[in-house]
């Protein structure tokens, strides 16, 4: 087959057709352009065609080329007059990209506008909503701040749905916010996973600025439950690598330049009351270190095992209250009553050194006896028996030797107007000398069954000592009593309300 140039590459074809002149065309481009006599070797063609099937491939040719007028274009009816493509029909999408894909595209669901990509829209590799973006962000939106309304203004949402047909492991999320470093390169600014916000550039008042709200919501009328719900839930994880300080939350010192700040809360906890128990702040162990500082708890603070058992608890008045093994052992002083032994002349005062102390022989009804009184302390836990004991020396070296003393005790309420009893009880208790020289002391102790005695806290106990007559093997001389001391359990410090 012959070569064509290029100079005759277009050259109408040659034809043994014969066309007579018969009636002009009205126009070329006319749809129905008037041809009343067409001549062809079958034969002569004299009709005037006013249907679109009368002209061979008329349909197709007008479907697959574009007019010039644009008439033909499917989109005609979604294209307004600023050339913008305007889709009035529900459940329409709009797809641009070659092949057929879905890259971008609208989809229009007759309530609300939605949009969805396979891709994304770039500028210049950033993506920006209602704003151009800018290099630092590969995504930025910004809203406008004219046409704020309503009760709900959010520059983005984000909603994660699901729906399990069995139980599942899966995560659903709502938002995943990570960065991710790379490199042998140190960074000395600040990472963000997640940064939160408020940025006030007005003049009037925001009554709550909340940088970052998280809730968890357990919605009404279903049935549902939540083991676990936290507001706010950390993780650090040094793996294989090092990390020197880890906080799980770091609150740093809140700034003023020019402005003020009232009164500054590094947390703030509202009290809570929704539980059936109610924990303020809940840890499971650890050490805890409280710097520098005013410390002030207000209301029942209970110190040991939390309340349970043994614990010490503080009052909001301020009374320390001990309780189980949560106990202090106290002591208290009684003063012998000297105006009645300067009165009798009784016992013989003696002292061995700077120590001065009272000679006892074998009481024999004279007057050979040391009163005191006290009232019981008001910090005792009224359970625990006190004891009273007396301290004091030999005059005499004994070897084996016995001597006994005798406490006399009784009480009496005075808040009840009770008559003052002439009863006592006597607790007795011999001590054996084992070899002693003279002078050496001893001390002599006595359980003060409360029970038996029948005293509470802050009444009157009168006691009595006397020497009496040991079982056997008496001691050579006098025992001298230097002084007498009450010791009890006290579960509170402070006194009593």
């Amino acid at each position: 087959m012959a070569k064509r140039s290029i100079a005759n590459l277009y050259d109408a074809p040659k034809s043994n057709v014969q066309f007579s002149e018969g009636q002009k065309s009205k126009g070329i481009l006319d749809d129905h352009a008037v041809r009343q006599n067409v001549a062809s070797k079958e034969g002569t063609i004299e009709h005037t065609p006013t249907e679109d099937n009368h002209i061979v491939n008329k349909k197709h040719v007008d479907n697959t080329f574009l007019k010039l007028d644009c008439s033909n274009d499917p989109l005609t009816n979604d294209l307004d007059t600023n050339h913008e493509i305007s889709i009035s029909a529900d459940n329409k999408k709009l797809t641009m990209g070659a092949g057929g894909s879905t890259d971008y595209y609208q989809e229009f669901d007759g309530t609300n506008t939605q949009f969805y990509t396979s891709g994304g829209f770039q500028y210049e590799g950033h993506i920006g909503l209602n704003v151009t973006p800018i290099n630092s962000s590969y995504m930025y939106i910004q809203t406008d701040k004219e046409t704020m309304s309503g009760i709900n203004n959010l520059a983005m949402q984000f909603r994660a749905r699901g729906q399990a047909t069995a139980d599942t492991a899966y995560l659903l999320a709502g938002v995943i916010g990570e960065a991710q470093t790379f490199g042998a390169y140190n960074y000395t600014s600040r990472i963000y996973g997640v940064q939160g916000a408020i940025n006030h550039v007005g003049t009037g008042t925001i009554t709550k600025a909340h940088a970052i709200d998280a809730a968890v919501n357990n919605f009404a009328g279903l049935a549902g439950t939540i083991t676990n719900a936290k507001g706010l839930n950390i993780n650090i994880d040094a793996e294989d690598g090092a990390i020197t300080n880890a906080s799980g939350v770091y609150v740093n010192n809140f700034e003023v330049d020019t402005g003020t700040l009232t009164t500054s809360y590094g947390t703030y906890l509202e009290q809570q009351t929704g539980g059936g128990t109610n924990w303020q702040i809940y840890s499971t162990g650890g050490d805890n270190y409280f710097g520098d500082g005013t410390h002030k708890f207000i209301g029942t603070t209970n110190l040991g095992d939390g309340g349970t058992t043994n614990y010490a608890s503080f009052a909001t008045d301020g009374e320390l209250t001990l309780t189980g093994t949560a106990r202090v052992t106290k002591t208290k002083t009684f003063t012998f009553n000297y105006s009645r032994i300067t009165a009798q002349g009784k016992p013989t005062l003696v002292n061995r050194g700077v120590f001065f102390g009272w000679s006892l022989p074998v009481y024999n009804t004279d007057d050979e006896e040391l009163y005191s009184c006290s009232c019981a302390p008001t910090d005792w836990d009224g359970v625990t028996d006190p004891v009273f004991s007396v301290a004091g020396w030999l005059d005499t070296a004994n070897t084996d030797k016995k001597f006994k003393i005798q406490v006399s005790v009784e009480t009496y309420d005075p808040t009840t107007n009770d008559v003052i009893p002439i009863t006592t009880n006597d607790i007795e208790v011999e001590t054996n000398t084992g070899t002693a020289a003279q002078y050496t002391s001893f001390l002599v102790s006595f359980t003060l069954d409360a029970s038996a005695i029948a005293f509470t806290a802050s009444q009157p106990i009168g006691i009595r000592i006397r020497r009496i007559a040991a079982s056997t093997a008496e001691i050579t001389g006098e025992f001298v009593i230097e002084g007498a001391v009450v010791s009890y359990v006290s579960d509170k410090l402070g006194e009593a309300t």
